[in-house]
């Protein structure tokens, strides 16, 4: 286990919170103060073993709850940035929302990064949750995106619900009835599939 200490020792700030923890490696008060000196010293890197190290000494105490669920979503920051550690990203995410639900900006991160690595079921589920919730601020483009994920995918139900809910969100949007209409007519529901193209030619600019 890399010691916390041996983060940013050429920060003179931090000597005495590096000496505390060359005493203490459990002094969870310099672990946090060295955080903040490193948070200003614009070196990320050197935060994940300090975090690592404070969640490992906050354990499972109830009033450390707020504080981890802090620490782990700053990991998933810092992971994101590098290629190499999306999936500890995704981990750290999936640690954070397990004590509570990730913010609107967060959860759009983690569908995201669920997509970069191939992973389009998780993708699909974490996008969805978050197309969906009052403060993301999604619009008719997220919905048709996550719908047309799942038509190329032969997720046939997943899709049409999904181009209904764009249909709903923005119904002068021709796009969302085109789309409608194809997986309609895809189901053999002719009477309805021609409902939608009407409607999509409705709300066409051609």
């Amino acid at each position: 286990r890399q010691n916390p200490a041996s983060a940013n020792r050429d920060l003179p700030a931090a000597a005495g919170y590096r000496l505390a923890l060359d005493l203490d490696p459990d002094d969870l008060e310099a672990i946090r103060s060295l955080s903040v000196v490193t948070e200003a010293s614009m070196d990320p890197a050197d935060l994940i073993p300090l975090h690592q190290r404070e969640i490992e000494l906050l354990g499972t105490e109830p009033n450390g709850r707020e504080r981890r669920g802090e620490l782990w979503r700053k990991l998933a920051t810092l992971y994101r940035s590098d290629d190499e550690t999306r999936p500890e990203a995704i981990d750290a995410y999936l640690e954070a929302e397990k004590i509570e639900r990730l913010s609107a900006p967060d959860e759009l991160a983690l569908a995201r990064l669920f997509e970069s690595v191939g992973n389009l079921e998780e993708f699909s589920t974490v996008f969805g949750r978050w197309c969906d919730r009052e403060d993301a601020g999604s619009d008719v483009s997220d919905h048709l995106e996550l719908a047309r994920m799942n038509q190329s995918r032969n997720e046939s139900a997943l899709a049409e619900q999904r181009a209904e809910r764009a249909t709903a969100v923005a119904p002068e949007n021709a796009d969302a009835w085109s789309l409608l209409a194809e997986l309609k007519r895809a189901d053999d529901r002719l009477e309805v599939a021609a409902d939608a193209f009407e409607r999509a030619a409705d709300h066409s600019s051609a």
